[in-house]
């Protein structure tokens, strides 16, 4: 990650709590901010100067009609605190905008920086250091490089943050992404942050390479599932068909035990009734022998009845 020379040096500065001169040059000119404690006390900008008129358009406490307005009546250089006043901003407002849109301005044209240690004499109230290393850090603009970015620990970020939606910002980054849209502030935010370190970053080449590990690695798990969810259905439908088989194969045999029985039953049905029939032509063989034998022996009785009868008829006739 690339970082603008005064955007580096005010950060240093503003860590060491130094105290001393950051000398910024551009085009043979040289601009100086003077820090004491790591807090800016006075600025000496001779390139890329922002008026106060410009200052507040820029933080959007006016709008381009009312610049007008002000150029029109030669009032856009010198706005005392009445016109401060009637613009509905106060004169430390006002001040701290001017200096911070300086070190903006200033931190974008210039080639390199360097600073250097000594007393100064402050020309103004104290500018937390914080807030000037935020505004040197938006010359940077409002886009990013190629890299994704991560907040682990919003809270750990407190000292940096100064406007209502920063908070809301960096807990959007819970996972690493690229944000996009962003405002200068809000993408100077997070340049800062990584430089400090409460922001993870990555290079756009090594958060493609972990991207493309990580979904290789979801794709060999994924299939790794899929092929253990294949198995233990496989194993599912071949224990369903061994139990249906089993229980066919009950069924078939029970079957076959009933079609057993049932035969067995039919041929001691028939053989019972054969028993029976047998039995009855035997009794009606027996009652037919007994009736002939019967028949006979009444024949018999006739015919010797019928002798005897004769003989007797015979008897009489000879005695008369």
């Amino acid at each position: 990650m690339s970082v603008l020379p005064v955007a580096e040096a005010v950060f240093q500065a503003h860590q060491a709590r130094a105290t001393g001169e950051l000398r910024m040059r551009a085009g043979g000119r040289v601009s100086v901010l003077a820090f004491q404690g790591g807090d800016l006390v006075a600025a000496d900008v001779t390139f890329g100067f922002q008026g106060m008129a410009q200052a507040l358009l820029g933080g959007r406490r006016i709008d381009l009609s009312t610049l007008d307005a002000l150029w029109a009546r030669g009032d856009a250089g010198k706005l005392g605190e009445e016109d401060l006043h009637e613009l509905g901003t106060s004169t430390s407002t006002a001040h701290e905008m001017h200096l911070l849109s300086n070190v903006r301005s200033v931190a974008r044209q210039a080639n390199d920086a360097s600073f250097k240690e000594a007393e100064v004499k402050p020309a103004f109230d104290p500018l937390p250091g914080a807030r000037v290393v935020r505004a040197a850090f938006e010359a940077g603009g409002p886009e990013l490089d190629d890299a994704v970015y991560r907040c682990a620990d919003v809270g750990a970020c407190e000292d940096w943050l100064q406007e209502d939606g920063d908070r809301e910002l960096l807990s959007g980054l819970g996972s690493f992404q690229r944000p996009t849209g962003l405002t200068p502030a809000q993408a100077a935010l997070i340049r800062l942050l990584a430089r400090v370190g409460k922001v993870e970053r990555l290079d756009g080449d090594e958060w493609r390479r972990r991207e493309e590990e990580r979904l290789a690695e979801e794709a060999r798990i994924r299939a790794e599932a899929e092929a253990e969810a294949r198995r233990k259905e496989e194993e599912r439908l071949a224990e369903e068909k061994r139990q249906a088989d089993e229980a066919q194969a009950w069924f078939m045999e029970g079957m076959a035990r009933e079609e057993e029985a049932a035969r067995k039953a039919r041929e001691e049905q028939e053989r019972l009734a054969e028993e029976a029939r047998r039995a009855a032509e035997e009794a009606r063989l027996a009652e037919e022998r007994e009736l002939a034998e019967q028949a006979r022996l009444a024949e018999e009785k006739r015919l010797e009845e019928d002798r005897l009868a004769e003989e007797a008829r015979r008897a009489e006739e000879k005695r008369h």
